[in-house]
This record gives C-alpha cells, sequence and structure tokens, in this order.
C-alpha cells in the first residue's frame, strides 16, 4: 500500500501527469525501484494500468528499467526534473519567438486587411485589452507605463509579476487619481516590494504602455465608453513618447518599498537633533504621496488610518522640517534629500 503522506501535489500537471502518476512516481521515489506487478500491488490497480504509468515515466526520464530484473528505478530528480525543466524553457522560448509573427496574423484578421503598417488604431475594451495583453508578454527587457484612470480594464498585476520574474525592468509613473481605486495603492506598494520600479505625480497626459523602446500603445481619449488607443513601432513616434516618459519620471516622487508588516518605524539616533536626522519610510511615502497631490481621504483608506490620524502624522512631519505648510514641507524635504 502507498503511505498516506504520499499525495499528489498536482505540480507535475505541466508534465501531463494525472496525480494517479505522479504518486507511482513519487511511490517509486520512495522505495528506489518496483515491478510492474509490485507497483500495481501498490497502487491497488491491474498490472496493465501500472505499465502504461511506467511507460509514461520512463518516457519522461523520471524512471528506468533496471538490468537484469523486471524493475524499474526512479532517475535522482535533482537531475531528472532539472532537465525536464531546461527542455520545456528551450520550447518556450522558441514559442515566445513565434509571438510577433501570430500576433500580427490575428490583428490583420480582426482588421479585415493584409496591408501592414507601422501605427493603427484600435478602438472598444477588448482590443485594447489585447493589445496590453500583448505587450506584457511580448516584452523582453523594458516596459514603460503611465498609469491613470479610467481603466478600460480593472487594473491586474499578473503580467507584471511574469515580466519581472523574466528580468523585465518594469518602471511606471502613476498619476494621483490612481489612487482612487481602493486598494490600488497597497497593491503598488507589493509590486514596488517585488522589483517595480514606481514613482506619483500629480497627473500624467495620457495612459500609455512601451515595450523595448519598439512597440507603444497610447491612449487617444480617455472615455470609458467608447476608449480608443494608438498602437505603434513607428521609431520616431516611439521615441518622442519615450522621451515624454522619461521627462515626466524625472519629476516625479518614488514610492519606495515600505516597511514589512509589523516592522517598527526607525526612529531618530540618539543624540540627534529632529532637524538633521533622516526621514523614516513612512514619512518618505507620506512626502511623496502629498507632493504628487494625493487626496487625504485617499492616503488615509490605503495607509489603513483614519483622516484624523493622518493629520496627526503631517503635523509631525511638518514639526520635524520646521514647516508651517505642507508647501513649506515639500520644500525643505527636497532641500534636505528627502525626496
Amino acid at each position: 500500500m502507498v503511505r498516506r503522506a504520499n499525495t499528489a501535489s498536482g505540480l507535475f500537471a505541466v508534465l501531463g501527469l494525472e496525480p494517479a502518476q505522479e504518486l507511482a512516481y513519487r511511490h517509486l521515489l520512495s522505495v528506489g525501484s518496483a515491478s510492474v506487478a509490485q507497483l500495481a500491488a501498490a497502487m491497488e490497480v491491474d498490472q496493465p494500468v501500472a505499465a502504461a504509468w511506467l511507460d509514461r515515466l520512463e518516457n519522461l526520464g523520471l524512471v528506468l528499467p533496471v538490468d537484469g530484473t523486471a524493475g524499474f528505478a526512479a532517475v535522482d530528480p535533482r537531475s531528472a526534473l532539472r532537465a525536464l525543466t531546461d527542455g520545456h524553457t528551450m520550447h518556450l522560448n522558441r514559442l515566445r519567438e513565434h509571438i510577433p509573427e501570430l500576433a500580427t496574423v490575428f490583428e490583420d484578421a480582426r482588421r479585415g486587411s493584409d496591408a501592414p503598417t507601422l501605427t493603427r488604431l484600435v478602438s472598444g475594451h477588448s482590443d485594447i485589452a489585447d493589445w496590453y495583453g500583448r505587450l506584457g508578454h511580448e516584452v523582453e527587457g523594458e516596459f514603460l507605463a503611465f498609469d491613470r484612470p479610467p481603466y478600460v480594464v480593472t487594473p491586474t498585476d499578473s503580467l507584471e509579476d511574469l515580466a519581472i520574474s523574466r528580468g523585465v525592468v518594469w518602471r511606471s509613473v502613476y498619476g494621483a487619481a490612481s489612487f482612487d481605486l481602493p486598494g490600488r495603492l497597497d497593491r503598488v506598494r507589493r509590486d514596488v516590494a517585488m522589483g517595480e520600479r514606481a514613482r506619483v505625480t500629480a497627473t500624467v497626459p495620457v495612459k500609455l504602455a512601451i515595450i523595448d523602446r519598439r512597440l507603444a500603445l497610447v491612449s487617444l481619449n480617455l472615455s470609458e465608453e467608447t476608449p480608443e488607443a494608438l498602437v505603434t513601432a513607428s521609431p520616431p513616434l516611439v521615441e518622442a513618447l519615450c522621451l515624454m516618459f522619461e521627462s515626466y519620471w524625472e519629476g516625479a516622487q518614488p514610492l519606495r518599498q515600505w516597511r514589512s508588516e509589523g516592522a517598527p518605524e526607525p526612529r531618530p539616533v540618539s543624540g540627534r537633533s529632529r532637524s538633521d536626522r533622516g526621514p523614516t519610510a513612512e514619512e518618505r511615502e507620506l512626502l511623496a504621496l502629498l507632493t504628487a497631490e494625493v487626496k487625504d481621504d485617499v492616503i488615509a483608506r490605503e495607509l489603513g488610518i483614519s483622516v484624523r490620524t493622518l493629520g496627526r502624522r503631517l503635523r509631525d512631519l511638518m514639526d520635524a522640517l520646521g514647516a508651517t505648510s505642507r508647501f513649506r514641507a515639500g520644500a525643505e524635504a527636497a532641500r534636505r534629500g528627502w525626496i
């Protein structure tokens, strides 16, 4: 009988293994080797079923027949699974090379034209969402974005997570209104912790996504009902959009990784005055949001505090900066290099 702890994880489904076949493999790992009859008895299945499982595992290189016996032995998973994952990565990379070609066929069919073009108009929620998804999957090295409402689709970050895990540099400039959407600031803070480089400013003029400085998706209007966007691979136009992005990036305030949940805020070093201490992580974030003109009620909601508590924190911050107004606090923070 198979031990109760020997349960299927579902991780092997990517190899095309059914849960019962995974259990058979795990059983062989635990016992070292087994014949068809022994595996069938342990798994409580007919011998033809066990034989088919072993044939499948052998084809994947997870087990090998033992010379001179009727048994099959499990291959060390550190080598067998590494070889399999390397092979899958190679196939996935080859598939990725065909994405632009297949996407062009898809887009030409939707346009009803075979004429090639460097710039095209797309309209409607589904077409714009399709193109944004295409950019997220196709990016190889750099993704640049302006984020602002209204949203064609609800913002999600699965594409960003996957891209960053592949080594893509993902930079976003958020307009203050981006954080009117409940939970958006918290999500951005988690993305920053994961590797996104994020900045915030009062407003950005358009919704924008650029990949690898060669292909861009830019909004033509901000209508929720009938959105339109331009997709362009025109080098001069893409370069102009990149220059616009960099201009806003330089003028925006960084959103840095905040402290871990439950971690205490750093305090001023003993013996140093309030005027010469450095800012805490929370103070840096508050200054960035205030400079970008994010509304007080939005900041309070996203930080999980009341507006009154936020007001107290802001007064403490202005006291630390020796400022009597938010404008002066921003100016003094910039002078000290806090923002």
